[in-house]
Parts: structure tokens; sequence; C-alpha cells
């Protein structure tokens, strides 16, 4: 991988310069795989043009090196690429386990290319099979954009928090995006450490982190006993982070009055114990999700922080109702 992104920004730059837009095609995602392959979603074409192979949406090459895989997407290509709309890149998680190649992506994406570093970064198994995929009649850029306009709570990974995470030795969970039927999902993440893959986690273990978020997330609980099901819905979300504890308090909507306070209660409950399942994750793995760092330096002592300190600290976690 050490010569693969060689030459890219020169390759890119050329890519759309001066083009009149009808003889663009227009870029909407990027798949990178570890052996620095590269497949492009553009606008042009049909998922049905077999005959000309440059009418299809879905564009494959490689090189020996990333600038000439593209550049072999660009001979490929019914008109010269453009970057400028690109949505997303979906990227091979293999590529997360070395910080360099990390990078690599990163100074990739944020060269002379017009790509924004808005663009949403998913991670997947096959970044080809997942451009070349339908969800529901969706291409991957469009499942994603909406994904994350439905669901608010869920922030999603952008260029710019990646490249600051990268930056900054910081800590992200990193989605997971697959196929499985005829639909898109996000699926569990990567949690990286100083740009790294530290370990990768389930749907299960990502919402139990999620507790310890400050968002906007509005999830339904759902609780059975012996005479009938209840529910409620979390309408609001804060958390405070100090050395000894996480604090949550979370506004709860129900239309059970009969059993308001007992729901409140189960809610409570829960949220806790996820939360803690949550918590425990990140301390075992010293991703500092939660900003302890900053805790620790908002009270005048941050050089005593550090990934060890943050797995040996005993936090609690407490959940309150608004």
């Amino acid at each position: 991988m050490k010569a693969v992104f060689a030459g890219v920004l020169l390759c890119l730059m050329l890519c759309g310069c001066g083009v009149e837009p009808e003889d663009r095609s227009f870029v909407t995602a990027v798949g990178i795989a570890e052996d620095g392959s590269v497949c492009l979603l553009t606008a042009e074409g049909t998922a049905d043009s077999e005959e000309n192979e440059k009418d299809k949406p879905v564009i494959e090459a490689k090189g020996s090196g990333l600038a000439e895989a593209i550049k072999n997407c660009g001979i490929k290509s019914s008109g010269d690429l453009f970057f400028g709309h690109t949505m997303l890149c979906v990227t091979d998680k293999d590529i997360f386990k070395d910080k360099n190649d990390v990078r690599r992506i990163t100074s990739f994406l944020e060269a002379d290319t017009g790509i924004s570093r808005r663009v949403i970064i998913l991670a997947a198994d096959d970044p080809s099979e997942i451009l070349k995929g339908k969800g529901d009649g969706k291409s991957a850029p469009d499942f994603a954009k909406q994904h994350y306009r439905a669901h608010k709570d869920l922030a999603a990974v952008e260029l710019d928090r990646l490249c600051r995470a990268l930056a900054e030795d910081g800590c992200i969970v990193l989605p997971v995006i697959e196929q499985r039927d005829k639909f898109f999902e996000i699926n569990g993440g990567l949690m990286l450490v100083d740009g790294v893959l530290k370990r990768e986690l389930d749907a299960k273990q990502t919402e139990y982190i999620s507790w310890l978020i400050a968002s906007d997330s509005r999830p339904v609980l759902s609780f059975e006993d012996e005479e009938r099901s209840m529910s409620a819905k979390i309408t609001d979300k804060s958390v405070k982070v100090t050395e000894e504890a996480v604090e949550i308090t979370v506004g709860i909507d129900t239309d059970d009055e009969e059993n308001e306070e007992k729901i409140r209660s189960l809610c409570t409950k829960r949220i806790a114990e996820d939360a803690k399942k949550g918590l425990d994750l990140l301390q075992e793995n010293g991703c500092d999700l939660i900003g302890m760092h900053h805790t620790f330096e908002k009270n005048g002592h941050g050089d005593d922080y550090s990934p060890e300190v943050f797995k040996n600290m005993k936090i609690d976690v407490k959940v309150s109702c608004m």
C-alpha cells in the first residue's frame, strides 16, 4: 500500500477541469479496496447498459497505484471524471488496520479533487459489491443520505471528522454498511483508536455506546411483564461527563398513564445497564468517545490524562428523567 496513493493529486486535478457538464461523468461514490483497486459509481448510464461498457454506472479498475487505478477508470468512463458531487466513500475494513493506510486514504480524499470534507465515510467487507448493489431500489449513496436524514440521532462520520480524529489522536466508531437480501443496512461499526482499528462492534454494542453520546436520539423502548406489553419513547437526551460519572438525563413519553411511573423506572434501569456495558467497552479499549480527556482539561489537569488512566478509572453511570 506504500505506493498506492502516489501521484493521485495530479491525476485528479486533471479530471473534469474546464470540461462542459455534458462531457463529465459525475462520481457519486468511491469504493477503495485494501489492494488499492478502485470502484466508482457515476450518475451516467443505467444498470442495464450491458452492450456499451462506457454506459455502465459502475466503473472498476486496478493499477500499480491508486492514481493509475483512477486513470484507468477514466479511460472506461463515458466522460471526464468529476468528483464535485461525490457523497460517499466506502472503504475496505482492512485498510483501518494500519494508521499509515488510513492517512493515505484521507490524503487522497483531501487532495484538490473537489470532494467535499462532508463526504460520508463507511466501511465494508467489499466496497465494490456495495457500490454495485441496490438496496430497496436505492444506490448506496442515496441509501446513506436517506438513512442519516431519517436517523438524526446517528451522527455520520464525514471526512472532516475522520481527519480531525487522526490529527488529534482521537477516537471514533466508523459505521459498517452491509447488503442483505435486497436491502442495505448499517450494522455495527469499527472502533478506531488513534486512527487504528481496535475492534469491530456489532449492532448491539454500538447501541450501548450510543447512550453515552449526546444526540437527538429518539428510540422507543419496549418491556414485557406477565400481564402486558409496555413501551415508551425517549424524547430528549443530555449527557454530562465528570471524572466520577457519566450523567444521562432523558425525557420519556408514554401513553400508558396507569403505568407511567413503572415505565419510567424500567427505562432508566435499562438505559443505565446498557450504557454501563457501552462504557466498559470504551474503557477496555482505551477509546475515549465520552470526552474524559476534555473533562480533565476543563478541570485544569489535562496532563494527568492518558488512555491508560482512562482504562483504570472508576466511572459510574447515572440516569435520571427530566
